[in-house]
């Protein structure tokens, strides 16, 4: 069960779309800094590990380890916030994508483009 939290919680975020809906309240500012700090430490491990030429996949796996003290700290505050009969529900209507691969992925092809987006993007709620 606590492996599936972590596995979904970001997307869980990015899923949320500004609250609407999702019977919560807006982003409070631990979870705006939570998101920005793992935004960032995608950004700087893309940044450190992408040698332009490996599989972006591997890199991005790479990437997603890089962070994981990150993206759980994001997830653990998110979910701090939700009783448990809300944070079960939320689960079960999430696809079984991994989210952090694929956030990861994000930050390997915005490193490739040469992108840096604001910390805000895309996980302030």
């Amino acid at each position: 069960m606590h492996q599936a939290i972590r596995k979904f919680a970001l997307l869980a975020l990015l899923c949320s779309g500004g609250c609407a809906g999702s019977g919560r309240t807006p982003a409070s500012d631990a979870e705006q800094l939570a998101s920005a700090n793992y935004k960032d430490c995608l950004d700087r491990a893309a940044r450190k590990l992408d040698d332009h030429v490996s599989d972006a996949h591997a890199i991005a796996a790479a990437v997603s380890d890089a962070c994981q003290w990150q993206s759980g700290a994001l997830e653990q505050t998110f979910y701090s916030g939700l009783n448990p009969q809300d944070r079960q529900a939320l689960l079960e209507k999430l696809p079984t994508s991994d989210s952090r691969i694929d956030a990861a992925s994000d930050a390997v092809a915005r490193e490739r483009a040469g992108q840096q987006l604001p910390v805000s993007w895309p996980f302030v709620l």
